[in-house]
């Protein structure tokens, strides 16, 4: 089962493989869900569907299902306690959690440290690779999104998601949990990584190791890193 599936894409692809005897994919969107469901149609494949519905109230089969994924999806909800709840009576006793996740502070609301050092890093970034996408725009500097903005212009995005690593700690054994990055150069990046697309240039190789090696340096000097991947 994967939760918060959108258009589906990565859940067919997994059915392709014929490794999976049934996959469900669930979203809130019953417009996502159905041209999800169109895609299955036209592939003509037999083992997965997709079903609009809410996550909280949905009858889940106990003791039912292999694996239950959540792909950028769980920091989206809140009552993560509860979501576990439900997704480890889901699973089977041997059944397998699989998170690709944001699991920093709430609403994005980034220290004064880490702010820092983002905008050393866009230091780094010559001007002609600072052009905001579609505008003439400079980026010149990098702030944490005002707290009642992101509440009203996107309600859901990480409401509650400092609570996702203690929660899913307390309900399952982790096999595997690995920081994946993005901590510093999600927001670095936001707005002008269009400009790296197409340059092989030296410059922009140069700028762009310079900001990965810069982010592996953050990520091994951090415990409490913001995206994970855990299994």
């Amino acid at each position: 089962m994967s939760v918060g599936c959108g258009l589906g894409n990565r859940e067919i692809r997994f059915a392709e493989t014929n490794l999976f005897g049934e996959i469900i994919g669930i979203d809130l969107s019953a417009d996502l869900i159905e041209n999800a469901n169109k895609k299955v149609i036209e592939k003509r494949l037999k083992n997965i569907r997709f079903e609009q519905a809410d996550f909280y109230n949905l009858q889940l089969r106990p003791d039912y299902f292999d694996i239950v994924l959540f792909h950028s999806s769980l920091h989206h909800f809140k009552q993560i306690d509860k979501i576990a709840t439900r997704v480890k009576g889901a699973l089977k006793d041997d059944g397998i959690l699989v998170l690709n996740e944001y699991v920093g502070k709430n609403r994005l609301q980034f220290s004064k440290d880490q702010l820092l050092e983002m905008n050393n890093l866009l230091e780094i970034i010559p001007k002609q690779y600072k052009k905001r996408y579609l505008t003439q725009l400079t980026k010149k500097r990098i702030y944490a999104p005002g707290l009642i903005r992101m509440i009203i212009s996107d309600p859901s995005e990480a409401v509650e998601s400092e609570t996702i690593k203690p929660t899913i700690h307390k309900y399952f054994s982790v096999i595997e949990e690995k920081k994946i990055g993005g901590d510093l150069l999600m927001m670095v990046l936001k707005d002008i990584a269009h400009n790296f697309i197409n340059s092989n240039d030296e410059i922009s190789q140069t700028v762009l190791y310079k900001l990965f090696e810069a982010e592996d340096q953050y990520l091994q000097n951090t415990k409490n890193t913001d995206f994970i991947f855990g299994i």
